[in-house]
């Protein structure tokens, strides 16, 4: 397989990570779930963006709220060796980051009302069994897999159904 062949299997992946991670970073903040305290991603915090990052201000969002949603994992899971949604590799966050800018805005922006997240994650989650708190779901390098990916999405989807924190991580 060539290399168009590769980055193709890693687009799909990432997209669909990137896609996950702005749910998963609206869906937690103050006015939805209330995991970190943020309203980043809230029409008046985009508006805000907007006036310091007039070109990149839905990115900044994302990137703001995901900061957030990266302490509060951390705070639970512990840094070093573990990787979730919101901390990957160096090579991977600069990869989403950089498709955050290529991506077409309104695929971001339809995320960040609450039904539409939520079926976001409904369509992209895997069964599983629910669990509170900290779970380890796998290695550090089955993150940017499809499969890993539902996985982390039913987690989620499964937490803001039951009112539960859940937080899939790989180590």
């Amino acid at each position: 397989m060539g290399v168009e062949g590769s980055a193709s299997r890693i687009a799909q992946p990432l997209e669909s990570l990137l896609l996950l991670r702005t749910a998963v970073a609206f869906l937690g903040e103050r006015k939805q779930q209330n995991w970190w305290d943020t309203d980043f991603l809230s029409h008046v915090g985009r508006q805000y963006f907007r006036l310091i990052f007039p070109r990149t201000a839905l990115q900044a969002s994302i990137h703001s709220a995901s900061a957030a949603a990266q302490k509060f994992h951390d705070e639970r899971t512990g840094v070093g060796r573990v990787v979730h949604l919101f901390r990957l590799d160096h090579e991977t966050e600069f990869r989403l980051h950089r498709l955050a800018l290529e991506i077409d805005p309104a695929r971001l922006t339809r995320l960040l009302q609450t039904q539409s997240a939520l079926e976001h994650l409904r369509a992209t989650a895997a069964k599983v069994t629910p669990a509170p708190g900290p779970i380890r779901i796998g290695q550090p390098e089955e993150a940017l897999t499809t499969p890993a990916i539902s996985t982390l999405a039913g987690h989620y989807f499964v937490a803001t159904e039951s009112g539960q924190v859940t937080l899939p991580y790989f180590a």
